[in-house]
């Protein structure tokens, strides 16, 4: 008899990189959900029909109210938590209007590169840390 192996569930999900004075935004998960606590770049699961720069200019009138200009893709990455997978597509993004709140999150911060291992983030960003301390060293 030969096990059927379960192949984990695959969510799409959207992440903006959102830079002003230097700084990156970061919004903190509400303590009840998965990986609770954790600070994340905003965006969020593209819904059935929606396109991934849809979904963040979405989330981040969602999550934190502001409206953004999403402009180029930053970094795919496959990542493998326990229960389930994740394709995150993260995307350049400029921030255009609104005063960021925190309407979907605990909390948010502009956090300056320097300062960013002082929060804790989910491992699927990790490669996005990579990049944004290449692209702010070289401004």
């Amino acid at each position: 008899m030969t096990s059927v192996h379960q192949i984990p569930k695959l969510k799409l999900v959207t992440a903006a990189l959102v830079i002003h004075d230097r700084r990156v935004l970061l919004c903190q998960r509400f303590p009840n959900s998965h990986l609770g606590g954790y600070w994340e770049f905003p965006g969020g699961k593209i819904e059935m029909d929606e396109s991934p720069e849809a979904c963040l200019i979405r989330e981040m009138e969602e999550e934190v109210g502001i409206q953004i200009d999403v402009e180029k893709i930053a970094r795919v990455i496959f990542y493998r938590y326990p229960a389930f997978n994740i394709l995150l597509l993260a995307y350049w993004c400029k921030w255009i209007g609104g005063d960021p709140k925190p309407l979907e999150c605990q909390a948010f911060r502009w956090v300056a590169l320097e300062e960013i291992r002082d929060y804790q983030l989910p491992p699927a960003d990790e490669p996005i840390i990579e990049d944004l301390q290449r692209v702010l060293s070289d401004q």
